[in-house]
């Protein structure tokens, strides 16, 4: 039967809705958020913690933004801290791009064992086919790393305590893991031990969620009772009370303390203030007491037996013996210990008291005894001792005399001690100038003396009274004697040099002439060596020289390595016109020097005898030879007259001719007396 149009366009519609969802299916496809887990399963572990992945990806193209969240449990972290959230946003670019989440175990303190943590995912969109759509939770497994416990732990390792005092010790007690509820402890000791509610009594502790891992300490002291049990131990039962299942009954260790007894055979030994102090110096005592501490079944005897620094009331190192009887037992012995004043220098030194014990109780006998140490404060002080002979040192450089000092050690040494002896270049002690020596001392010549001979060293130097300065050092591997200190001696020297300048005249005289003139010659040397340079100024008066021309001075230098060494100074007579004689010329001497024994030093002049070449007259010298005139003309001649030598005073010469020749006047010639004879010529003539 043919359709109607009707029902065809009916199939058309029908047609076309199909066709418009089949298309819409093939572009979008079908929305979903897809979970992949890494091995197919995600397991994570508190210790370390471990961590684990896995990825989520869209199943089709959004047509909006799509926000997932992953929304942890506390017992993991994925990222952000434990149980908070993390977003993933997927667009239509990287929708098919699978994105991580790292998932991390949370490490509490909860027992919990093997757990699990639940990591739901919400999407939000504004595509309506991935809004609120559902997705897959992650489940991951948690290995948990908590366990119940109580730990105790002995303060040092170990408890231990003893009876004598009685003495304390310490322990602490703290949860492994954290509970659930309030744990309640119990602490029950035994008898031999209490913990602050007397012998055996129960103490309890709660610990709270809050608290439970702050360590709880336990005081544990001896109870001093009368049994003697020797060492001995005591057991501490712990028991655990709780709503939290687990610590609930949990096992908890015993402790073991060890207990010292006291009630046993011992002897004590009681030191007055706690030691035991003695002093050579005197010498001092101190005194000790020895008792038993129970009483003994037979007589006890015990000997005390001191080194050789110390004196018991018996002798340097010698025991006594002290007898304690059944009936006395309890009575305490004192020992009074004395110093031993020996000459051995131990500086802060120790001896020991060694104590032993003889009876027929077996509790007693050989019983351990504990030494006594006595701190002896020594008065013997390593030293060296210097005497010199008449309370000091006195040598002369003139003849080289000599004197003398010793050295003795003031304690023996434990070792050679060798005191190297040395002395400034101002003396020799033996072997030379400035020479050292060396004295050995033993523990066998330590107190005998040891002389040191002083010789002054005649130098050229002028010192006046001066000192040489002799040092000392020691050296020893006895450390009481290596490099002690050790007095120096200071030598008194006489000196037998004298700054000086000597002048020898040759011949004992110095002579000249003024004839030629002549020289002769005289030496200057100081008399002593100087510290510094010496520059002496030779001074003539103008009648002589000494080499720069009259009266000029001339300087002589001496110096530290020449001053002995004679310098010649040559004297010559200055040829001058005067009318004297033989005469004297003066020759001064100055010095100048850094040498303060020398500069300024008064030295002798040198005296010279001048012989004088000159003589009073009157010389008439004609030109020509001869004075010749002629009346013809008339002619004139001339002649000349000077005088022989420098006069005194003014010469007034008068020419008097007769009346055959004519001078033109009558002259009167003056001669000065300063001037030269060549200038005191006067020409006359003759007509």
């Amino acid at each position: 039967m043919g359709k109607s149009k009707s029902d065809n366009f009916q199939r058309w519609v029908l047609f076309c809705a199909a066709f418009t969802v089949l298309v819409s299916s093939v572009a979008h496809g079908q929305a979903g958020v897809s979970i992949t887990e890494t091995g197919g399963s995600t397991s994570v572990s508190e210790t370390g913690p471990t961590s684990d992945t896995y990825t989520v990806t869209l199943d089709s193209i959004p047509t909006a933004d799509v926000d997932i969240v992953a929304d942890p449990d506390v017992q993991t972290d994925l990222g952000a801290g434990a149980g908070i959230g993390v977003l993933l946003t997927f667009t239509s670019g990287n929708w098919n791009v699978p994105q991580t989440i790292t998932v991390t175990a949370v490490d509490d303190a909860l027992v919990e064992g093997t757990h699990n943590s639940t990591i739901p995912h919400t999407a939000t969109s504004a595509d309506s086919a991935y809004d609120g759509i559902g997705i897959p939770s992650v489940i991951a497994q948690v290995t948990d790393n908590d366990s119940v416990g109580v730990t105790i732990t002995p303060t040092g390792g170990s408890t231990a305590v003893s009876e004598l005092g009685p003495t304390s010790d310490s322990y602490t007690l703290v949860l492994t893991s954290m509970p659930s509820a309030t744990v309640t402890i119990s602490v029950d000791p035994d008898n031999e031990t209490d913990l602050g509610n007397g012998a055996g009594s129960v103490i309890t502790i709660n610990i709270s969620p809050g608290t439970w891992n702050i360590a709880r300490t336990i005081i544990v002291t001896a109870v001093d009772d009368a049994v003697p049990e020797g060492p001995h131990t005591s057991t501490i039962v712990h028991t655990a009370t709780s709503a939290d299942a687990g610590y609930n009954g949990v096992s908890i260790p015993n402790l073991t303390v060890n207990v010292t007894d006291d009630d046993a055979a011992g002897v004590t030994i009681a030191e007055s203030g706690g030691s035991t102090d003695v002093n050579e110096a005197g010498p001092t005592s101190d005194t000790y007491t020895i008792t038993l501490d129970k009483q003994p079944s037979s007589d006890v005897t015990i000997t005390a037996t001191p080194d050789a620094q110390v004196d018991l009331g018996s002798g340097a190192g010698v025991a006594v013996t002290f007898v304690f009887a059944v009936g006395n037992w309890n009575v305490a012995r004192n020992v009074t210990v004395t110093a031993v004043d020996d000459i051995v220098d131990e500086g802060p030194a120790t001896s020991t008291i060694a104590h032993s014990a003889t009876s027929a109780d077996t509790d007693y006998n050989g019983i351990s005894i504990a030494n006594v140490v006595a701190n002896i404060a020594d008065n013997d002080l390593a030293g060296v001792a210097i005497t010199a002979s008449n309370g000091m040192t006195d040598v002369s450089e003139l003849s080289a005399t000599s004197d003398t000092y010793t050295i003795v050690l003031d304690s023996p040494p434990t070792a050679t001690v060798t005191i190297q002896v040395d002395p400034d270049i101002q003396s020799d002690v033996g072997a030379g100038t400035g020479s050292t020596i060396n004295l050995s001392f033993t523990g066998g010549n330590w107190n005998t003396p040891q002389t040191v001979t002083v010789t002054a060293v005649d130098d050229a130097i002028a010192e006046g009274a001066h000192t040489s300065t002799i040092t000392h050092s020691a050296t020893s591997s006895d450390l009481n004697y290596d490099g002690i200190t050790i007095a120096s001696v200071v030598a008194n020297v006489t000196d037998n040099d004298t700054a000086g300048v000597s002048n020898t005249e040759s011949a004992n005289a110095t002579t000249v002439s003024e004839q030629g003139p002549t020289s002769d010659t005289y030496t200057v040397v100081l008399t002593s060596q100087p510290t510094a340079n010496v520059v002496v100024a030779v001074d003539p008066d103008i009648e002589t020289s000494v080499g720069g021309g009259a009266g000029v001075t001339s300087n002589l230098t001496f110096t530290p390595a020449n001053w002995s060494t004679p310098q010649t100074v040559t004297v010559s007579a200055v040829d001058d016109f005067i009318i004297e004689g033989n005469h004297n010329s003066t020759i001064a001497h100055t010095a100048a020097s850094a040498d303060g024994n020398y500069n300024a030093i008064a030295i002798t002049n040198v005296v010279a005898t001048v012989a004088d070449n000159d003589a009073a007259g009157v010389t008439i010298s004609e030109s020509g030879g001869s004075t010749d005139v002629s009346e013809i003309g008339p002619t004139s001649d001339t002649y000349t007259l000077v005088l022989d030598s420098q006069p005194n005073a003014d010469v007034t010469i008068t020419v008097t001719p007769d009346t055959e020749t004519d001078l033109g006047s009558a002259q009167a010639l003056r001669l000065r007396k300063y001037l030269p004879p060549r200038i005191g010529t006067r020409y006359v003539r003759l007509s």
